[in-house]
């Protein structure tokens, strides 16, 4: 029986109603809010590790927007990159408890909207420029998926 190896923050309800709200206005067919997260761990091989539930709520500052994936692919991203040493630990936590990340360092995002248009990223890093997003994020309720 396989495990799981998908464990992600969800971004706390209220920003994402705010954040959603932002984006719509501008035209972008981002994602509903309840599908906004940090993705903390990602082992392609779902491993069985029992984790403690983790009911600690982390913070995460907006550094950019970067477009994430490779080019008409699913999961191709525009996503905010975030700064939160407090998820940059619990990803250690999770790599210390069994995990192997797919990636050999974790950059902490959250995706806006998967497969972008081409004008998704400049009306983004606008956005972003003006200022109107929340200049920190909080994030909680952390749960598991398979990743197949």
């Amino acid at each position: 029986m396989a495990g799981k190896g998908f464990v992600a923050l969800k971004l706390d309800s209220v920003q994402g109603k705010e954040i959603n709200k932002i984006f719509k206005t501008a035209g972008i067919n981002c994602l509903t809010p309840s599908k906004y997260h940090v993705t903390v761990m990602y082992d392609e091989s779902d491993p069985e590790i029992d984790l403690l539930k983790n009911m600690k709520t982390y913070t995460a500052t907006i550094t950019g927007v970067e477009r994430l994936g490779k080019k008409g692919a699913k999961y191709e991203a525009i996503a905010l990159i975030l700064k939160s040493p407090e998820i940059e630990k619990r990803h250690k936590e999770l790599k210390n408890a069994g995990f192997k990340h797919k990636y050999p360092d974790i950059k902490v995002h959250m995706s806006v909207l998967y497969q972008p248009k081409d004008t998704d990223q400049d009306i983004i890093e606008l956005i972003y420029k003006l200022g109107v997003l929340p200049k920190t994020l909080k994030f909680g309720q952390e749960y598991m998926g398979t990743t197949k």
